[in-house]
């Protein structure tokens, strides 16, 4: 068993992040890392699952919509590559959840803000409320 560097782990483990960011799939990071850097499947999983745990801990930074957009860009790559590939059937579920993400949970968040309009009582705050639920259903628009 060879012994390694801390640079070297930390290298290793920078260069996961950055393919994961990139777009690279984990199976495909693992590859590259064993074939890059002469290392077991296990430490490169192990350095993948660091990176990971950092791009969990980065994501209270970003705003949803960011977020978003990454995940419709990353479901759009998959039905790319389904396409590709012809495999339709993985090409019909990533529009499908395409269509979850956007369509159906903008029609959610309309519907609940109207139930939330229709169902409130009618006193001075209740105005002030309904006219704040109004601005955000003509942001929705």
């Amino acid at each position: 068993m060879a012994l390694v560097s801390r640079a070297e782990r930390k290298r290793r483990r920078c260069v996961a992040l950055e393919r994961l960011n990139s777009g690279m799939g984990v199976s495909e990071v693992n590859r590259t890392l064993v074939r890059d850097y002469g290392i077991t499947r296990r430490s490169a999983n192990l350095d993948i699952n660091w990176a990971s745990a950092q791009i969990v801990k980065n994501l209270d930074k970003y705003e949803r919509k960011d977020l978003m957009a990454w995940l419709i860009t990353q479901t759009e790559r998959v039905y790319l590559k389904a396409l590709e590939s012809n495999q339709l059937s993985a090409a019909i579920g990533s529009l499908n959840l395409m269509h979850r993400i956007t369509i159906e949970a903008a029609e959610k968040k309309l519907t609940n803000l109207i139930t939330a309009t229709v169902s409130f009582s009618m006193s001075h705050r209740s105005w002030t409320w309904l006219f704040k639920l109004l601005d955000e259903i003509l942001v929705i628009f």
